[in-house]
This record gives C-alpha cells, structure tokens and sequence, in this order.
C-alpha cells in the first residue's frame, strides 16, 4: 500500500513507499498479493534483492482508530420510600455500595427508571463502560439527581482504586514488616561475576561465585569447571539452538525460546521495575531474574514485598552498564566519547556489534547488607578491565 515501509535488503537501503505503480504502469493505492509493482527508489539496488516491508500503513492506522479498551461495569439500584437511597456497581471482580439520601415520595415530577440509567452511564474519562442497570423501586420517587452524580462518582472512584492496589500474588517468603519492607530472617549471599576475559575467568574460579562468561569459546572450555553460564549476546541474526546449557539471556525471544531446554537467568536488559514482570518471567520459567538498572532502593523494597520467590531475584552491586549495542562498526580499535554534560563513555568492538559503555560505574558493595534485609540475596559483580588484582580485591569485599 502507499505509505508503507520497505527495505532491499542486501543494499541495505530503506524508503517510504509515496507512489505505487501496478503492471501497467498506472498509479494504484495498493495491490495484492501475488501482482507485480513498481515503486520509485532513489538508490542503487540489485535484480533478486530481497524486498522486506518494515511499516504497513493500514495496520498502524487501525491501530490509532480503533476503540478504547474499557471494562463493563453493572448498576443495581434500591430506591425505596423513606428509606436511604443505595447504588451498587459490579465490574464482575468488585463490588461496592453507597447510600444516599432519604427517597421521598414525588409531589411534581417523579425520578424515573431513564433518570437512573441517563445519570450512571456518564462514565466519561473513566476506564468503564456502562453495560447493565438492575431497578428496584417504590413507584413515584423522588431524590435529588445531583446526588445520583455524586454517589456515581464515589462508586466509580472506589472501583478505580481497587483495580488500581489490587495484589495478584501473595507473599510467600515469611515474616514481612509491610511497614518498612524489612524481613525478619536474613537470606543467604549468593554472588555471580560476570567476566570479559580469560584471567577474570580463572581468577574467579577460585571463589564460590556463579562466572556469566561472554565469550563463548570461554565458556565451552570452563563450563565443567564451576557454576558457569554464557552471557548470549542481545543481537542475534540467529538462533543457536542451545541445549542442557547454563545461559544467561537479555531479551524476551530468547529468555522464552531457551528455558524450556536450557538453565537460564535473565539480565538486567530484560528491565524488570515491579513484580508484575518478575512473576511474568518467573512463569517461562527462568531461574533468577536481575532487576533493572535504573530501579531505586524505595523502589525495589516495594517491589520486593509483593514478589512470590525472593531466591529468584539478583541485582548488580557493581560494574560498569552497557547502555547501547548497534550493529554498525565504527573504528577497529576501542576510544572514548564525551557528551556536552562532560559524562564519558566508551565505544568497544564486540564481535560484529559496537557496544557503549558506561565509563563512571557503580559500588554498592558497601549496602549489600542494606539489601539482604528485604529479601535480596543474589548480588551480581560485572567486571570490565580489571586485572586479577583488582579482581581479587572486590571478591574479597563481597564474600
């Protein structure tokens, strides 16, 4: 269709599609599947480049016209004769009642079954939709129709805030201070490191330390040797076929794709900010989940109340993060970049993708008890260029 989106692939070369020519050389607004087209491009392309279509117009603009996503909800109503006037609504999950003036009997106009219905369905800006009214009344009623707004309006607010707290998950994990976050029983410390090199690798070995390793000809010669995983790389053209291995993986396709075979941990990529996506993940299943990197401690002890296994929860201590990985290669060699807020950055060939690197990384190996307190056990070291001295100073800081 016209404004679609398509790549040649081999030339690399991407473009809109603003004019759509069918076999007869007249200019169409689309065609299907099967018939021939001719579209205008501006670069050079190859007869038999694969054509791949990167934006279908129609589904974006069905996206962006099709309906708001609203949740029904029922009304019943209880206007009886010098009693108290009662609205309930019902989203099929929750129920609440409120109770409003005292109905009287009508002298003039009376308040009638379409008053109700005309008042409660004004769900607005709500997240509802109006969907049933139940009516149980005396006959010739009368109460205030800005009270019926007003009793709608604290219904709709109750609702809201139910939705909005309710807990899926039970806590699981013993005795919890809901006050402050703080469990009473201390976990173990379990600590991974992940290494760039050989001499990291063999350094650490002789730790009690789980090894993320991100070279995978590293990791074929050590796996045996100790509790080591493969860090799979974030961009994979594709799809190794991994089995009865122990990987550590940063996006959804493979964290899915490779549990079902494989022992696999998700990385901090994955950008879990609350225990809704830990239990989402934990359900593929993976053995340990990281937390993101941006994730703040107030942050993370409210995560941690609500999660159902704290054993599956790791969190870096220290390390530099990876903040960008690009397919294009820059320079052979590795260098530096500085942006005008003076925060530097280092640009590294990994393989056939550039990585950019955090330069200023952190240390919270000094709060690590802070954390074990609401339930962290699992505490990630990520080393970048140090030397087995260093090495063996950090290890020393955290066991």
């Amino acid at each position: 269709s016209q404004g679609d989106g398509i790549r040649f692939k081999n030339a690399d070369v991407g473009m809109m599609v603003n004019y759509l020519y069918d076999n007869k050389g007249l200019l169409v607004k689309e065609v299907l599947c099967g018939e021939y087209v001719s579209v205008e491009v501006s670069d050079r392309v190859k007869v038999g480049d694969l054509v791949l279509k990167t934006v279908d117009f129609k589904l974006q603009e069905s996206i962006v016209n099709s309906e708001e996503k609203k949740i029904p909800v029922n009304f019943m109503v209880c206007a009886k004769i010098g009693e108290e006037l009662k609205i309930e609504i019902n989203d099929g999950v929750n129920t609440f009642i409120v109770v409003g003036d005292i109905v009287e009997k009508a002298v003039k106009a009376k308040v009638s079954f379409d008053d109700f219905k005309n008042k409660l369905s004004k769900l607005g800006n709500t997240p509802f939709v109006f969907s049933s009214i139940s009516f149980d009344s005396d006959d010739s009623v009368f109460v205030r129709l800005s009270s019926i707004n007003e009793m709608r309006r604290k219904l709709v607010s109750q609702l809201i805030d139910a939705r909005k707290h309710k807990i899926v998950h039970k806590v699981s994990y013993g005795n919890v201070d809901k006050s402050d976050g703080i469990i009473s029983n201390n976990v173990c410390r379990n600590i991974s490191v992940l290494v760039r090199n050989e001499e990291q690798l063999k350094t650490c070995l002789s730790y009690d330390v789980s090894i993320y390793v991100t070279d995978y000809e590293l990791y074929l010669k050590y796996k045996n040797m100790g509790n080591v995983y493969y860090r799979v790389s974030r961009v994979n053209m594709n799809m190794v076929d991994y089995k009865d291995e122990k990987l550590l993986v940063g996006d959804l396709g493979s964290a899915y794709l490779y549990s079902k075979n494989n022992e696999v941990i998700g990385d901090y990529y994955l950008n879990v900010v609350n225990h809704y996506s830990a239990c989402y993940l934990n359900s593929f299943p993976l053995k340990r989940i990281t937390l993101s990197a941006e994730m703040q401690y107030n942050q993370i002890v409210d995560m941690m109340r609500y999660v159902d296994d704290v054993n599956s929860i790791e969190m870096i201590v220290y390390g530099k993060f990876e903040l960008m990985v690009m397919k294009n290669k820059f320079e052979d060699k590795d260098f530096m970049i500085e942006n005008r807020s003076g925060d530097k950055f280092r640009i590294i060939r990994d393989g056939d993708v550039t990585k950019i690197i955090q330069d200023k990384g952190i240390d919270f190996i000094n709060d690590i008890g802070k954390y074990q307190k609401i339930g962290i056990g699992n505490f990630r070291i990520e080393l970048f260029d140090e030397i087995k001295e260093e090495v063996e100073d950090i290890l020393m800081r955290v066991i």
